[in-house]
């Protein structure tokens, strides 16, 4: 048997799958949503994020998270600058989230985040994270646009927020 764990609803079974194929839906922790939206546990926040979305918000601007989650990113300056880009057009503020990409840059064989900072100007509205709790986050900002993993995807759509997955591989 083989268990995967999307919503039918956002993938339709193929009908060539064989019986043994079960779609469960997303699994989640046994814990209420609105219990999660109260949490915040210091130790996994990162430092500064709070500050960020309270500035946001008196500053009466979208905050939306750029998360690229298990995606690598070949070349992460490149994508750095669409993103700064992007933020700045559109006028908001972003918590970005360089996912595993974080961890190291294939096209520069530095550690990621050094390189975003070396390589690109964040502006003051842009907040660079490793990770952080979805379920924390997303009740406090407007929109997410992420890669299409599992795990961001059925945060996202678990809460209904505004969501868009995109493909980050021809940016």
């Amino acid at each position: 048997p083989f268990l995967h764990c999307f919503s039918p609803s956002v993938v339709e079974r193929p009908k060539a799958w064989d019986p043994l194929v079960t779609i469960t839906g997303y699994w989640f922790l046994n814990e209420k949503p609105e219990t999660i939206r109260n949490k915040t546990p210091e130790d996994e926040i990162p430092q500064g994020l709070e500050q960020f979305i309270h500035r946001a918000w008196g500053n009466r601007k979208k905050i939306v998270y750029i998360g690229f989650g298990s995606v690598i990113v070949e070349d992460l300056p490149k994508m750095t600058k669409t993103i700064v880009k992007a933020v700045s057009d559109a006028e908001v503020y972003a918590v970005v989230s360089a996912g595993w990409s974080g961890q190291e840059s294939k096209a520069s064989n530095e550690k990621g985040p050094e390189v975003v900072k070396k390589n690109e100007l964040f502006t003051e509205n842009m907040f660079y994270i490793k990770s952080v709790l979805h379920d924390w986050l997303f009740p406090k900002i407007d929109a997410v646009v992420h890669h299409g993993g599992i795990g961001t995807t059925a945060a996202s759509l678990r809460g209904m927020y505004s969501n868009n997955s995109t493909s980050l591989l021809q940016v």
